[in-house]
């Protein structure tokens, strides 16, 4: 992991010494990006992971929507859903774990990371 992030931060002439890493900005979760895993929107599968039961979401303006269902992320630390009943998020765990593997930068003020968008080209495109 070490050596990609040295290897794309040298091909985009990064300066190391910054320590940036290069992420998405949490803006991105309700429309598609692409990773080396694909293009995915991520609120989308989030909300796959946090409830595995439901199959079925779209995207409503800055939430996912089931058929019975609403999930938001508020972009740096807390999940919302709702029904008519409140919900407990299945796997919060796999969530975080979600966003880490897709370079979201949930958790980071925007000068503590270079944005994928601010470059020319995507480097987690393979």
């Amino acid at each position: 992991m070490v050596k990609r992030f040295i290897d794309i931060s040298m091909s985009f002439n990064i300066n190391m010494k910054e320590n940036r890493p290069i992420l998405f900005h949490p803006d991105c979760l309700s429309r598609e990006i692409e990773t080396e895993y694909g293009k995915e929107i991520p609120l989308i599968e989030m909300a796959k992971i946090a409830f595995p039961k439901i199959k079925e979401w779209w995207i409503d303006t800055i939430y996912a929507q089931s058929k019975n269902v609403y999930f938001y992320f508020n972009g740096h630390d807390s999940f919302n859903s709702g029904s008519c009943h409140a919900l407990e998020i299945q796997n919060q765990w796999g969530v975080f774990q979600y966003l880490y593997s897709r370079h979201i930068a949930f958790n980071l003020n925007p000068d503590d990371y270079v944005s994928v968008e601010s470059l020319k080209r995507n480097p987690y495109v393979i």
